[in-house]
This record gives structure tokens, sequence and C-alpha cells, in this order.
């Protein structure tokens, strides 16, 4: 999987050593539709191995994989923190 995602992301890390994945945006739609299903599973995957989630809202703005991953996180008793208030 690592191959994979090193020719279709950039990782980096920050100074906490927290893995960010940014997709690219020189894919083909099925590449893209591919990649997002991996996505998903990896980052529930993710939550799996976590004690928390952090989203990370500006605006408030939560998509729909997003709200997916917070039900998912909530469902397996994950604690869930937002960078700006939930209404």
């Amino acid at each position: 999987m690592y191959f994979m995602m090193s020719l279709y992301f950039d990782l980096w890390y920050n100074t906490e050593w927290r893995l960010y994945i940014i997709p690219r945006g020189d894919m083909d739609e099925g590449t893209i539709t591919k990649t997002k299903e991996m996505l998903d599973d990896m980052h529930k995957r993710k939550i799996d191995m976590a004690d928390e989630i952090f989203v990370i809202n500006v605006g408030g703005y939560i998509g729909d994989s997003t709200r997916s991953e917070i039900q998912y996180a909530k469902d397996h008793n994950k604690k869930v923190n937002y960078l700006e208030p939930v209404e």
C-alpha cells in the first residue's frame, strides 16, 4: 500500500509526527474512485488505532466522508474533538 500511496499522494509530517495525506490533483476519474475507497478504509483503520480524532472543520464545514468517519468513531467509542464549535 505504501507504494500506491507514494504514487498518488504527497506525504508529510508535522513537528508532532502526525501523518497527513494530501490527494494530488493529477489523477483520472477511475484512479480517484479507487483512491477514495482506499482512503475511506484507511481512515477507518486509523480511527481503530486512535484514542480520539480531531476534526478540522474550518468555517464549520464537515463533508460527507468526514461525517461518516465521525459516526464511525462515535460508534467505536472514540472521543471526537473539533477545531471549531459544532452547532
